[in-house]
Formats: structure tokens, C-alpha cells, sequence
């Protein structure tokens, strides 16, 4: 315990050293005991790193000082979830009543900014809901004609096919409004931490054109956010189609790292596909990679997966279980994933036999298209 306080004190020095204060949070706490810690951190390489904490007192706690311009998180011992406030860096007084049974519906107030983006949520939730209203409906109505035994077996197959059709629709444009929203405020907000805090949490929300005039705009912004934002720019550049691939080593399976170049741009086309054993779409997709693997290795295709697992051991029984039988990397840290500006898996990057990238985001049909096209076979027409 003492080494940790005497390591969480040199954080704060670095942070506080010859820094006026811009922050104080004054909390009142609900559901929390007296003597439980609440800790104050903020997110890198999407780890809470500790940066301040204190003691509940009489049902109240004080944070006081100087933090760098961000997003910060409080949290409790044995507690998954946390509250998340920005820093805004205008020695803002905030109240926060922190719910210990919900910590997420804990409430602030005395910030213009943390104002602000509570709205954008709360319009983000009500269209949540909508789509969530119309999921429900859409399997109650599938249960209906399934459980309709005067139904026609060709009429029930129509009128689910009608209803696929219907809710794909409908999906599609709240889904829409929930980006078109989330655009709004990245790009009303660009000048501010929340604009640049919510590009980050949905990177995928703007293309690279509106990524590059987003950065553009925040160039003279000193925020670490900011710099994460055109560093994340520059991976998408440098991972674009007709780039080099980008070289980087990883732990094989037996811990031993291994560099892309062992097998990237050695005359062979390349998937190099990142992947999880925890990620649903991953292991529903694994079954097409590997057919494709089968169907085009000995015609000079190979596949090197790159592993976001957390842990080794469900890794390794997923690329048992799921009969993956060829080149694996473990990119635990993130940092392969960060270098080629992978923000969801699983994404597959094609990359040709000189170790120039054709493509990215290859799966299902387009996957067995484009590697039909490479090696001479018929297009698929489903």
C-alpha cells in the first residue's frame, strides 16, 4: 500500500507540478460507506490509469488541483462501472452526487460543458429507445407468424422476408440519425474536450475526408485528446489502400515475437485478419475465412491473425475449437490495432504479394469476391 501511494504521488506531481488548480469536485455520496475510496483516472489505450484519490468522510469526498484537459472517470473497489466528467481546464467548481448503486447515474452540476454533453446523451438515449421499441416489436410480430399455424408455409416465409425488409429499413435510419446526431456534436464541439472525447469513443462516425477537416481544426489544440485524434488521422493515412503494410512484432503463441515481415510482402496475397475469441461477428466469420483459406492456400494465399484477446487462454482454444490453422499474433496491448486505425473487429486487411495494402473490411461475400477475382474463380451471385 505504501508503494502505491508513494507511486500515485509521483503521478500527481507530474500532473500538478507548477500548475495553478483548474478543478474542484465537491461529492456527496449515495449508497457508498464512509472510509470507501473513490478514485479519480482517466483513460490510456483504453486502461483507467489512477491520477487522485480520497476517502468518503461523513458521506462527502473533495477532489482540488490541476489535471490536463480531458474526459476522467470516478470509481469504487469491487464496483465494474464508472462516472465520467470532463476536466474542461476553466477551474470549474463541479458537485457531483455519486449513486453508488448506479454509479452511471450519478449527477453533476456547475459545468456549462458536462451540461452540454448530458444533453447530447440523453437525445442518443431516446433514439436507443426507439430502436430497442422496435426490435421488440419486430420479434414479437416474427413470433406471431411463426406461431400461426393457418399460415401457408410459403406465405410465412413472404411475410418474414416482409419484415426483415421492413425493420432493415427502419433500422437503418435511426441508426442513421444516432450518426448523423453524433457528427453534429463531434463537429459543434471540435473546439472543446466533449467534441474530441466522443470522436474518439465512435471514431467511425466520420470518413477520412471529415476526419482530416475535424483535425484541421483542432491542429492548435494542446489537449491530449487532440494529439490522439492526429495521431489516429495519421494510422488511418499510413494503413490506407496502396500503402506499405506497416511492420510490427507480436507474441506468437509460444510468447516468442514474431514480425509481420516474417510473412507479409514474401510474394503471397495475406489476410491479415484482427480478431477475438470473445467477439460474436469474429467467431461467425471464422468459419468463411477458413473455407477461404482451404479453397486458395495452395494457390499462394496465406492468413495471419491478430489476436485483441485480453487473456492468452481463450485465444488459444479458440483457434482450436474453431480449426485455425494458420499463423497466429497475440496484440494484447493494443498496439498493432492502434498503428493499422482498427476501431471494431473483426476487420480483415488484404495486402498483395509485394506488401502493398489492397483493402480493408473484407468479410462474407466481398471477402470470397475479391479472392475469387485474385485467383481466376467464378464471382458468387448470392
Amino acid at each position: 500500500m505504501k508503494k502505491l501511494l508513494v507511486s500515485l504521488a509521483a503521478v500527481l506531481v507530474l500532473f500538478s507540478c507548477g500548475q495553478k488548480a483548474n478543478y474542484t469536485i465537491n461529492g456527496t455520496v449515495s449508497g457508498i460507506e464512509d472510509g470507501t475510496q473513490i478514485t479519480l483516472s482517466r483513460m490510456e489505450n483504453r486502461k483507467p490509469i489512477a491520477v487522485d484519490s480520497v476517502i468518503v468522510t461523513d458521506g462527502v469526498f473533495k477532489f482540488h488541483g490541476y489535471l490536463p484537459v480531458e474526459r476522467y472517470y470516478l470509481s469504487i473497489p469491487d464496483v465494474n462501472r464508472t462516472f465520467g466528467f470532463f476536466v474542461t481546464g476553466a477551474n470549474e467548481t463541479m458537485d457531483i452526487m455519486l449513486d453508488g448503486e448506479n454509479l452511471p447515474n450519478s449527477v453533476i452540476s456547475g459545468s456549462a460543458l458536462n451540461d452540454t454533453y448530458l444533453g447530447y446523451q440523453q437525445e442518443l438515449q431516446t433514439i436507443s429507445a426507439q430502436i430497442s421499441e422496435l426490435v421488440a416489436n419486430y420479434r414479437t410480430e416474427v413470433k406471431a407468424v411463426n406461431d400461426d399455424k393457418k399460415l401457408k408455409e410459403a406465405d410465412k416465409e413472404q411475410r418474414l422476408k416482409e419484415l426483415e425488409e421492413k425493420i432493415s429499413i427502419e433500422y437503418e435510419l435511426l441508426d442513421n440519425q444516432k450518426n448523423e446526431l453524433t457528427k453534429l456534436f463531434i463537429f459543434t464541439n471540435a473546439g472543446n474536450v466533449a467534441g474530441q472525447s466522443v470522436l474518439m469513443q465512435t471514431p467511425y462516425v466520420l470518413n477520412v475526408e471529415e476526419l482530416t477537416a475535424f483535425a484541421a481544426e483542432i491542429k492548435d489544440k494542446k489537449t491530449i485528446l487532440a494529439k490522439r485524434i492526429i495521431q489516429r488521422l495519421d494510422n488511418l493515412n499510413n494503413s490506407a489502400d496502396g500503402k506499405p503494410f506497416i511492420n510490427i512484432g507480436l507474441p506468437d503463441r509460444d510468447d516468442q515475437e514474431v514480425s509481420l515481415s516474417t510473412w507479409v510482402g514474401k510474394g503471397n496475397y495475406v489476410l491479415v485478419d484482427f480478431w477475438a475469441s470473445w467477439c460474436g461477428p469474429c467467431r461467425r466469420e471464422n468459419p468463411n475465412v477458413v473455407a477461404m483459406y482451404e479453397k486458395y492456400h495452395e494457390k499462394g494465399l496465406d492468413i495471419v491473425g491478430i489476436s485483441r484477446d485480453r487473456a492468452k487462454e481463450p485465444w488459444l482454444k479458440a483457434i482450436e475449437d474453431d480449426g485455425l490453422i494458420w499463423h497466429h499474433v497475440w496484440d494484447k496491448e493494443g498496439t498493432a490495432a492502434q498503428k493499422y486505425a482498427v476501431d471494431f473487429i473483426p476487420t480483415i486487411f488484404l495486402i498483395d504479394p509485394e506488401g502493398k495494402i489492397v483493402t480493408r473490411g473484407l468479410h462474407g461475400e466481398s471477402l470470397r469476391n475479391k479472392l475469387a477475382e485474385i485467383f481466376g474463380e467464378e464471382i458468387s451471385e448470392e
